[in-house]
């Protein structure tokens, strides 16, 4: 994945959501910010696009990859979801290895005065956690674009929230994703198990 400083962004109608059970190549996306967490036997990497976003999820064998963007050339190989985004459209896919994944993701045209509500306040929420990056103001409306996301854990799970503003066009584009491993963990041999196979 590389990093570039261009400022092209799509527009909110042009984005398409993709789920993929695998990883992408790092010369698929450009990123603008980028983070790595690693806990528990979980990676978790969240980066930045023009005008999405990209979260990747690595435990063991398994790999989940969330990518939010308009790019029109990326793999169609080990796809789960794709479609376009849409108010209020929820998805779901599980995996062979019992990985749950729900996903919702909608695309808001607020009045001018809420968006520039909205958007002070995933400033300042974005000034003290999560990942944000603003890109530059060459707009009409005097705010600049950002994209800020948030992960936390759940029990047996992790939620990925993300938010996009376009300013030119009064849009806010919101996704929010659960990754339910709780299956996994349940079918998972425990200490006492494992001893009482070894003997």
């Amino acid at each position: 994945m590389s990093f570039d400083d261009s400022l092209q962004r799509p527009r909110p109608n042009q984005l398409r959501y993709r789920l993929y059970g695998r990883a992408l190549h790092p010369e698929w996306l450009t990123l603008f910010a980028w983070r790595r967490v690693r806990y528990a036997g979980h990676t978790v990497s969240v980066g930045i696009l023009a005008g999405g976003h990209v979260l990747q999820w690595h435990r063991d064998d398994t790999i989940l990859t969330e990518v939010l963007s308009a790019e029109t050339d990326l793999p169609a190989g080990g796809l789960l979801l794709d479609h376009a985004v849409v108010h209020g459209r929820r998805a779901k896919a599980r995996r062979r290895d019992e990985v749950r994944f729900e996903t919702e993701s909608q695309v808001e045209f607020l009045a001018p005065d809420i968006f520039r509500q909205v958007h002070g306040e995933l400033v300042h929420d974005g000034a003290s956690s999560g990942l944000v990056f603003h890109f530059p103001n060459h707009g009409r409306v005097g705010l600049g674009p950002l994209g800020f996301l948030t992960v936390h854990t759940v029990p047996a799970g992790l939620v990925c929230c993300a938010f996009h503003t376009f300013p030119d066009q009064f849009a806010v584009v919101k996704t929010q994703s659960l990754i339910d491993f709780a299956s996994v963990e349940a079918h998972a041999p425990t200490d006492e198990t494992r001893a009482r196979d070894a003997d």
